[in-house]
């Protein structure tokens, strides 16, 4: 009796084997094709790629965002394609597909998890799902701009500079790089500060960087903030970069560090389209590898998700020292200034020689 129970148990999960085995060949190779990030009004084409057996057939494609059906492609069905109305999401029928949907004129609120699902025909309707994430992205209107302290640095000097880049939705994400070569910073924790009422934001950690090897003293911060205040004709070591209603963070420092850097963050203003200035602050001791050839190259790279990517650079050339003019050297007595003394003297006595002469006579 046990014996003709554990082959009718075989015989089942046999079957049920095959059958999912039949399923799963049946519908393969589902790829949902998305972008990662599209700008303010642009056009999003969709894609969901599938594959089925000779002898099955498509039941549907249906598109979700988030848990919300908005665009269903059925064959068996008249007409083919449904729309439900979400807001956001404006489907452009004439281009949809089995295959694909169109979406027309991205706005801030298509943003979302997308998520295609396929489905067999009788008998096996097997089912497939894959999903994405998309970003809706607003970009800078300009391109990024570094500026310096000072155009010319020696070895041993530290150098100040700041990259900007417009406000955008999301903030720009900047790097900056040192005659072609990353520069990383120390990871420190970076706070928003808004005004009163105070408010602090942690940002995310993709937002920081660390010093390249041998930058020990470099210090890179990135902040989605408004634009610094211009910078002042001199600064003394150990000081920051001023700017009205800056508020100043510490830094995680070395203690073998020869330099320590402190960083101003600005003030932000958020405009009514989210749209958020991006400044990092780059503060370096120079050292003679920095230059080459005499000048020293900083590149700042703005970027926007996989959309937008902007640069800018700036040359700073090596300040070394002057030899002095031999001509400066010269004792004062014999320049100009003593030349023109002695003619003076000269006409005043011969002056005084002819009134005395007068007189005489």
């Amino acid at each position: 009796m046990g014996t003709i129970v554990v082959s009718a148990v075989k015989k089942v999960v046999g079957v049920l084997l095959l059958g999912w085995i039949a399923d799963t060949i049946a519908l393969r190779d589902v790829q949902l094709i998305a972008p990662s990030a599209v700008r303010l009004g642009d056009t999003v084409l969709l894609g969901c790629k599938w594959a089925l057996e000779s002898n099955e057939t498509l039941y549907s494609v249906k598109w979700y965002r988030g848990r919300q059906e908005f665009f269903s492609y059925l064959p068996k069905e008249y007409p083919f394609t449904r729309i439900f109305a979400q807001p956001g999401i404006d489907v452009d029928v004439s281009r949809s597909t089995s295959q694909q949907v169109v979406l027309r004129e991205a706005t801030r609120t298509l943003a979302g998890r997308y998520r295609c699902e396929v489905s067999a025909d009788a008998p096996s309707f097997h089912t497939q799902v894959r999903s994405a994430y998309i970003h809706v992205v607003e970009l800078p209107p300009e391109k990024p701009s570094i500026k310096a302290e000072k155009g010319w640095y020696a070895s041993g000097d530290s150098l100040r500079a700041q990259c900007t880049s417009p406000p955008a939705d999301p903030p720009a994400n900047l790097t900056w790089l040192l005659n072609g070569r990353d520069i990383q910073g120390k990871p420190i924790i970076q706070q928003r500060i808004l005004p009163s009422p105070a408010i602090s934001i942690d940002l995310p950690q993709s937002s920081r960087s660390s010093p390249a090897p041998g930058d020990e003293n470099s210090n890179i911060i990135f902040s989605p903030w408004k634009a610094f205040g211009p910078f002042v004709d001199t600064v003394q070591d150990g000081e920051i970069l001023p700017s009205q209603d800056s508020v100043m963070f510490p830094t995680p420092r070395n203690q073998d560090a020869a330099l320590d850097d402190e960083v101003t963050d600005p003030s932000p203003t958020m405009e009514s389209s989210k749209k958020v200035a991006s400044i990092s602050q780059l503060s370096f001791m120079v050292r003679p590898d920095s230059f080459e050839r005499g000048q020293l190259r900083l590149t700042c790279i703005s970027t926007v998700h996989s959309v937008y990517s902007e640069q800018a650079e700036l040359v700073i050339n090596e300040e070394r020292p002057q030899i002095a003019s031999v001509l400066g050297t010269r004792d004062r007595s014999s320049g100009p200034a003593a030349a023109s003394s002695m003619l003076i003297v000269i006409c005043t006595s011969f002056a005084i020689t002819n009134i005395l002469r007068d007189i005489l006579r």
